[in-house]
């Protein structure tokens, strides 16, 4: 009995001797595979990376843009330093707009950084200030069906105030995050794009159907196209 234990051990070291081997070429094939996924992402973010503009600055200074757009008449408007300092933007303009009695306060701003998304968002701004969503939606601006902005309606203490924005860069433009990733995309391989804008239009006039807003928000668009 002792002799055939004895003559057993021979064979179980060898196979124990096996199993380690084994079990280290199991855990070579997981470092190994490790190293490839860490490898793969890196290639995607420098692919990634170098694909990524240059965000050059406005062609113009929002100031030094025309007081006139179509039948619409404007002034500049002096910005609290407060609101200037809470937008954090690059370059910031503001006007009041007339045309037939109606009245649009017009806020734009400009941002040259890509960590930039959606600054500022108008509705988070407003409602922090008490104001209410009474209404919402998205639409095209008037003979620009593939130019969509957000349209809102705000009450307070028995006021509304109506409110139409956008974010823009180039031609393109979005209200929400879901907007600015194909908005953003669609200059990813190009050495330089143009700056963030963001418009601002807002009346304490009726407009529910946001014509009065839309007419103005159309001849805006197209200037901060040449930007």
């Amino acid at each position: 009995m002792r002799m055939s234990t004895l003559s057993s051990l021979p064979s179980s070291a060898a196979a124990n001797k096996e199993k380690l081997a084994a079990g280290g070429g199991f855990t070579r094939y997981i470092w190994l595979a490790a190293a490839l996924v860490i490898f793969a992402n890196g290639g995607i973010l420098l692919f990634q990376w170098s694909r990524v503009p240059i965000v050059r600055s406005p062609k113009q200074h929002l100031q030094a843009q025309a007081l006139e757009l179509g039948q619409w008449k404007s002034q500049n408007v002096q910005s609290p330093p407060e609101r200037v300092l809470a937008v954090g933007a690059d370059e910031m303009a503001e006007r009041q707009y007339e045309r037939d009695g109606s009245i649009v306060f017009a806020h734009r701003a400009s941002w040259t950084s890509l960590d930039e998304w959606l600054p500022h968002e108008p509705d988070i701004c407003y409602t922090s200030q008490g104001w209410k969503i009474a209404s919402q939606s998205t639409v095209a601006l008037p003979n620009r069906p593939d130019v969509h902005v957000a349209l809102r309606s705000y009450e307070q203490a028995g006021r509304r105030l109506w409110v139409a924005f956008w974010y823009q860069i180039g031609t393109l433009t979005y209200s929400d995050r879901d907007g600015a990733r194909p908005a953003r995309r669609a200059y990813w391989g190009q050495h330089e794009r143009p700056p963030l804008i963001k418009t601002v239009l807002q009346t304490l006039d009726d407009d529910p159907s946001g014509a009065k807003l839309l007419s103005l928000a159309g001849l805006i668009y197209d200037a901060n196209s040449q930007l």
